[in-house]
């Protein structure tokens, strides 16, 4: 496993990610389908690209397990019934 760059934490009042109003209508079920807002820092940005290059350039290197063996490692940890 190679290292990936940590993300950053915004510096105060630098822009971390964008508020998001909360409505009545978004109190129910339906607000946990909401995703988290993307951040919007520079810094933040530029960290995720980097993470995302390394994952792409690796996975088209053949560096990495088989999508089949961490699928099944992941359903084995999350739906153990499901076998």
């Amino acid at each position: 496993m190679s290292a990936l760059p940590r993300i950053a934490k915004a510096p105060l009042g630098s822009g971390g990610s964008v508020p998001v109003p909360v409505t009545a209508s978004a109190t129910g079920v339906s607000a946990m389908n909401i995703p988290p807002p993307i951040p919007t820092a520079p810094a933040t940005h530029e960290q995720v690209r980097a993470s995302l290059e390394i994952g792409l350039a690796e996975a088209h290197a053949g560096v990495g397990e088989d999508f089949d063996v961490v699928s099944a490692r992941l359903r084995a940890k999350f739906f153990p019934s499901s076998r």
